[in-house]
């Protein structure tokens, strides 16, 4: 919604047979069937998941910048720019680097280069002019070059879930799931009469609740937190298959 006002709340009802929640922990939590679904420590671990905010922006400048762009990065996909104290950004990606695109290939040349950064923790705003400052320190070039060469910027407000501070791993000592700190389980019994399931009635789970928030803040954390949701919902439809055929 970009025209400031807040969202408006829309309730949909639909019955699953599995659901399976890959949200940040306090998204999860505004989702009513999943903390219907979850027992009271697994709610309780949830909500003690927490996570910093920022605002992201993406600035596209002229072709004719990615090769004093390139230069001034190296073989570095991000520079962090925290102690440029004045400028009020924490860090600065080159988009080709990350997408693993070198600076002198074909596929690329007369396309706008990319920066993405990110302004300071629990900022809400970035300074105007402060990336065109940035970039023209990095390149050695006029700031109002940059600033000329400069076509659109994209933003996000990254909040108020950003980067995660404190994973569930450091909330509690003894997981409740195996494999460890990677997913939780639960169950709804009927879509009208939903309730909690105990920690050890989890073979008949259909609600599924994964993230990096799991494991660690990180694609492998996303990757391992996914591969065990995916192998409890397919053993989970096994049973349920199973259990089917024996009616």
């Amino acid at each position: 919604d970009t025209s400031g006002s807040d969202p408006i709340p829309v309730a949909i009802t639909n019955e699953f047979d599995c659901v399976v929640v890959c949200v940040p922990a306090p998204d999860a939590l505004a989702i009513n069937g999943v903390v219907d679904s979850l027992s009271e420590e697994n709610q309780r671990i949830l909500r003690g998941v927490k996570y910093d905010s920022r605002v992201v922006e993406a600035h596209f400048y002229h072709p004719l910048l990615r090769s004093s762009l390139s230069a001034a990065f190296g073989a570095r996909m991000e520079l962090n720019v925290e102690e440029e104290e004045e400028i009020g950004l924490h860090l600065i990606s080159l988009q080709d680097l990350k997408q693993a695109v070198p600076p002198t290939d074909e596929s690329i040349e007369g396309l706008p280069c990319a920066v993405v950064v990110h302004g300071l923790v629990n900022s809400h705003d970035i300074p105007p002019g402060a990336v065109d400052e940035l970039l023209a320190r990095l390149t050695k070039a006029d700031k109002q070059a940059i600033a000329a060469s400069k076509i659109t910027v994209k933003r996000i407000n990254w909040t108020p879930t950003s980067q995660m501070i404190m994973p569930m791993e450091a909330i509690v000592a003894d997981p409740p799931t195996n494999p460890r700190f990677q997913h939780l389980s639960g169950r709804i019994q009927l879509a009208s009469d939903a309730k909690s399931c105990s920690e050890e009635d989890q073979d008949n789970s259909n609600v599924f609740v994964l993230g990096d928030f799991m494991t660690q803040s990180s694609f492998l954390g996303c990757v391992a937190s996914a591969d065990a949701a995916a192998r409890d919902v397919v053993a989970s439809a096994r049973k349920f298959s199973e259990k089917k055929q024996k009616l």
